[in-house]
């Protein structure tokens, strides 16, 4: 009876932890090209396959020093290695959390479907950000309706373009999707100027915060990550977003 028992308790653990696979992190190393500068000191790689077999994505993870409070996955407008030089200034934005810098491919839409499909296979116990610098931030929002069942924590995007067209922020709840949380995440939009209205694929129902940063050119974590980074850090924090006097805040209106 014992034995049968044992039996049948290692069975469930193993169909427990096939059904709710972990962060993954096993398929992270670290990264041959670690030691070759300051910015890249410490990180892992890992390479994800491409839905449909056609090669594979570098996923590169900047670890925290501290007990990990989650995932904050970086998207840039180019290749993900404009945001290497950065990631001294994002660890003070998003202090204790694991830094991914996914690599991209193809339009906005397809890099959002391949950033679904990471999320999908790393996403871990822990919270999930999302932050878009200037043309990235349409892969951010093209990809919100995709990973919503991942319940995103924050957005931030940073000199987002004015409409990124494609899918809709607002969808009907799959059966699948039935009973979950799916309100929309707590977004923060950084700007260089008060007059540009923010992007049309906001969702409506979102809690929105935007800022705006006058006469500072685009991308604006990496032109004035004095004024951003604080903004970014006081946001996540959920506090007053008062460390950058900077800034001036802005009302939405759609």
């Amino acid at each position: 009876m014992k034995l049968r028992i044992a039996a049948l308790f290692l069975l469930a653990c193993s169909a427990l932890a096939q059904a709710t696979p972990a962060s993954r992190d096993e398929d992270f190393a670290p990264c041959t090209d670690a030691g070759t500068g300051p910015e890249l000191a410490g990180s892992l790689c890992a390479h994800f396959p491409i839905p449909g077999g056609k090669g594979t994505l570098l996923l590169r993870q900047f670890p925290s020093a501290a007990p990990s409070r989650g995932q904050v996955w970086l998207l840039a407008g180019e290749s993900g290695s404009t945001l290497y030089p950065l990631i001294g200034t994002l660890r003070k934005a998003f202090p204790g959390y694991d830094l991914i810098v996914p690599d991209r491919r193809g339009s906005a839409h397809t890099a959002a479907l391949d950033l679904q499909a990471e999320i999908d296979h790393y996403a871990g116990g822990g919270a999930t950000l999302l932050y878009g610098a200037t043309q990235g931030s349409e892969v951010v929002l093209k990809a919100l309706p995709l990973v919503r069942t991942h319940r995103i924590e924050a957005v931030i995007l940073d000199s987002p373009p004015l409409t990124v067209g494609g899918i809709a922020p607002e969808q009907t709840p799959s059966p699948g999707e039935q009973g979950l949380d799916l309100s929309p995440p707590r977004t923060l939009v950084l700007q260089g100027d008060a007059t540009t209205p923010p992007p049309a694929e906001l969702d409506k129902k979102a809690p929105v915060t935007t800022y705006a940063i006058e006469g500072a050119p685009s991308f604006l974590m990496l032109t004035v990550p004095e004024c951003a980074a604080p903004l970014v850090h006081d946001f996540v924090e959920g506090g007053s977003e008062g460390g950058a006097p900077c800034a001036a805040r802005l009302s939405i209106r759609f």
